[in-house]
Order: structure tokens, then sequence, then C-alpha cells
């Protein structure tokens, strides 16, 4: 058995998958984490009686015709994890006070817009078909493509040509396919039926929804936390140990090679591997202290932009709120100013109703809306009166539109929650608060090459997590996970193994 240490630093999805199946192969791991509990970002807290969740809407991979559902398995997600797969995948309600449901089957979703559009039959077929390509496909990601031989390449080719033939011809920004319809009211709220950032590709749009009708892209009943705990369960079983309350002020390097880590206390770890499961920012300029750049990283940190930044506001009501869809978008007229330059007239809704967060009879809502990460950053360092101010007024607003569209909102609150951009930052180092990584817009794509795994002239070092792809999310950087642990065994001439729990 090989015995070469490899420290994990992060104990979110990330981290404690890369730790799992490390430990799969042989290898002697330790996690470090700064926080008191594990999941970084797919994490819940308790508050008044209620459990307020952050991180899992839905998972891909949550029911068996995805690959992924492997993966989780593997993991110990599920089947300890319960999902159930909504026939709505969201309801959006639009400012006119018409109402779009965002089926998950794919004929009922073509039927839908089609009765807001008849006159773009075609053009909504065009959609439909796209999204069976994807759903019907079956791709093979159980070896990391770094490690494709030219044969591997060829029949990963056959098999996921169409899948990938479908996903570059969907290219196209949301905000541009939308000029398409020849209806006048698609084209005005076509990013509101869809409300991903309208610089996105329409390909993120066709395989959200792919997954929807593949009946692999359900909502969990369990809170983040519980996700979270479960595959730290799993490392623990495999021999993984994890110290909580440790976090990593730098990692040492001799000769170009990372040696180990010094924690909070300066305590020296020692290692033969290092991994960053961690913000890259952090890393690379506070852990590394900006000695191992070049001009791509530099390009990426001063030119890439984050995921929008988010304010979350957590509601408690103590009343049953089922009649409120589980998902949903409410556009509304009067906008809400989120910070000197952003006015929002929507948001995004999670509603809880069942016994994982909530007493019975009570209920849960999660409003997540659109902000600007400096002008809380300054707020928080500068004036932390009028921070909180600020706080209390956006989430008045937000009890007002609800109370508004729904009634009997605002005389049923019991507790408040809102979290900033700082928020997320001082808990998880975040870089500018953002919890998806970089942007998954042109720009970021078109430059993607440049974001690595390695940095120039370190060795025995590896990053991993959202920062190093373009479009974060749990089943983007578990695979990640996965293909670097295979990466791992590759260089050591191991042969990679992984098993369900």
């Amino acid at each position: 058995m090989n015995s070469k240490k490899i420290i994990i630093i992060g104990s979110g999805i990330t981290g404690m998958s890369v730790g799992c199946y490390l430990q799969m192969n042989g290898y002697q791991t330790e996690i470090y984490e700064k926080e008191p509990k594990v999941g970084g970002l797919c994490t819940s807290w308790k508050k008044g009686g209620y459990t307020f969740d952050d991180g899992l809407t839905w998972l891909v991979g949550s029911g068996e015709r995805h690959i992924f559902n492997k993966f989780w398995k593997e993991l110990g997600v599920i089947p300890t994890i319960k999902f159930e797969h909504d026939e709505v995948y969201a309801k959006v309600y639009l400012k006119d006070g018409t109402e779009f449901n965002l089926y998950s089957n794919a004929e009922k979703l073509r039927d839908e817009f089609i009765r807001f559009a008849p006159e773009d039959e075609e053009l909504i077929n065009r959609i439909y078909s796209a999204i069976k390509v994807i759903s019907n496909s079956n791709l093979n990601l159980e070896k990391s493509p770094e490690l494709f031989t030219y044969e591997d390449f060829q029949v990963f080719k056959e098999t996921a040509g169409p899948y990938m033939k479908t996903v570059k011809e969907w290219e196209i920004k949301i905000k541009d396919f939308a000029q398409s319809f020849k209806s006048q009211f698609i084209r005005e709220n076509f990013k509101r039926i869809f409300w991903f950032n309208p610089d996105t590709y329409m390909a993120y749009f066709i395989l959200t929804l792919a997954w929807c009708d593949m009946g692999s892209c359900g909502y969990p009943l369990n809170s983040s936390i519980e996700l979270s705990e479960a595959i730290q369960r799993r490392y623990e079983q495999l021999g993984g140990k994890v110290y909580l309350k440790s976090p990593v002020e730098e990692i040492v390097v001799d000769n170009n090679q990372a040696s180990g880590i010094k924690i909070k206390k300066g305590e020296y770890k020692q290692a033969d591997l290092v991994i960053s499961a961690c913000d890259g920012y952090t890393t690379i300029y506070k852990m590394l202290n900006g000695r191992f750049v070049d001009d791509d990283i530099r390009f990426i940190y001063d030119n890439l932009k984050p995921t929008q930044a988010k304010i979350k506001i957590n509601l408690g009501l103590n009343v049953d709120r089922k009649d409120m869809p589980r998902y949903f978008n409410l556009s509304f007229s009067n906008t809400i100013k989120t910070s000197l330059d952003i006015e929002v007239d929507n948001f995004q809704v999670n509603t809880y109703s069942n016994q994982t967060f909530v007493k019975n009879g009570t209920s849960s809502l999660t409003v997540t809306i659109n902000t600007d990460y400096f002008y809380w950053r300054n707020l928080y360092l500068n004036d932390k009166k009028l921070y909180r101010v600020e706080k209390q007024r956006i989430a008045d607003e937000v009890i007002h539109v609800l109370d508004s569209k729904f009634r009997n909102v605002d005389n049923h609150i019991e507790v408040i929650d809102v979290a900033t951009p700082v928020t997320f930052e001082r808990y998880t180092n975040n870089y500018k608060g953002a919890t998806l990584g970089w942007e998954k817009e042109e720009h970021s794509f078109i430059n993607e090459k440049k974001i690595r795994k390695e940095l120039p002239n370190l060795d025995n070092f590896f990053m991993v997590g959202h920062w190093t792809l373009v479009g974060g999310g749990l089943p983007s950087v578990m695979l990640q996970a996965r293909n670097l642990a295979q990466l791992i065994c590759a260089k050591d001439k191991k042969v990679f193994s992984a098993v369900i729990s």
C-alpha cells in the first residue's frame, strides 16, 4: 500500500470528495478546515427553531439515468440523501400576473412554450429536440479526460458525438437567442422564464432541462449539511481524518516543492503532496504569498468575472406554506435597490415545509437576490450600523413583495436571517463573495485554458474546485475531485479504483 501522505485544505464537497477517492486508492490523507463544521458552502444553519439552507437546490445525478448517480453512491450521498422529482421543476411568476411552468418533462415543457407562442412552434421544437438529445445521451465519464488514450478519445467521441454537437450548436447567449422568437411576449420574458445570467450560453439552459427530463435533477428532502456530513462519514470510514477549527495560514514550500502547511497556531504539518480545495485567490496570493504566478494567473484574477454576488434572505414562518411552489422566480414592478448601482425586479425563492427544515405546521423561505460585492464590503468595513440597516431594509422590501403576491407572509414571520456576499466571504474565504466560481460567460470560456490545477514552478501541489473551471456547482467539483484522484494515481503508476459505499 502506498503510504504517501496528502494534506487537503478545505472540507467542502471538493475536498472531502478528493479525500474519499484518494483513501480508496491507498493514500493517507488529512483535511484541514477553518470552520467548526464540514461542508463549506454546502451547509445549513439553525435559527429560532428553523433550519436555513445554502448550497443545494437540486442535484444532478439524483436519478439512476445519470452517471453521476454512481459517483454519489461511491461518496455515500445516495441513498443517505432522499430526493423528489417534481412535475414542475420551477414556476415563473411574471410581472403581468402570468404564470409559466418550467416542466421537468420535455414534452410538457414544449407544450407550455407553444401555449404562449404558437407562432414559434418550429423554434420551440428545436429546443425540445436538443433537450431530448442530451437526456437520451449516456456519457461515460468514468475516466478523466486528461488520461485519455487515442482509443479512449475515439470511443468517447463515438458515444458522446450527438451530445457534444448539440452543446456546440447552442453556444449562443440567452439574451441573443431570445430575439429569435416571433412572440413579443417570449422575447421580452425569456430571460425571466429561465433566469440564468443572460450572457450565459443557451447550452446550460438545455443541459439543465435535459437533466430534469431524465429524472436526474431532484430536490433533496435533506439539508445541505446532511449531504456534507454523509460524505464526511464516508471519508472517515475510509480512514481519512478531518481537523476542524484549523485554518491554514501558509503552504510550506522547499526547493519549489510543497512540503506541508502551517496552521493558525504556527504548527507545521508535513505532507508529500498538498491539495488546495478552497478559495483560489486565498491559496495563490495568501497561503503562497503570490510567489507562483504567471501572466495567465494574473490575467484570470484581473479580467475574469466571478459569479454574480448574491444576498440570501431567510424567513421562518409560523404557518405551513405548502401553497407556495418549492422553487420559483418572482418578478415585480417596483424594483429593490440592492447596492448603489443595482436594482432588481425579480428574485428566486426556495420553500421548505418538510420536517428536516422546520417543525410541523411551519415553513421557511430562502430568497436569493442579485447584488454587488464591493458595496457590502465597503459597508462592513466602514459603517457596520448602515450595513445592518441595509440588510433589514432589503429584507423588509422582499417581505413586502412576497406578501403582495401570496398574502399572509408578513404577519407570520418569526425569524429573519440575512446573508450578504461578505457573509460568504467571511465563512469560506470565497473570492469577492462569489459562491460558484467563475461566471459562465463567453469571455470566461474563451480564456478557460488559462485556468489550471497546477501552479508554475511548484511541484507536489494541486488546486481543485470551482476556481479551477468555469461553471461551479456540486456535480462539477465532485467530478473534478474524482478526476484529480485518477491523475495522482496515474503519476504514481497506480490503477485507480472506486467502490460504492
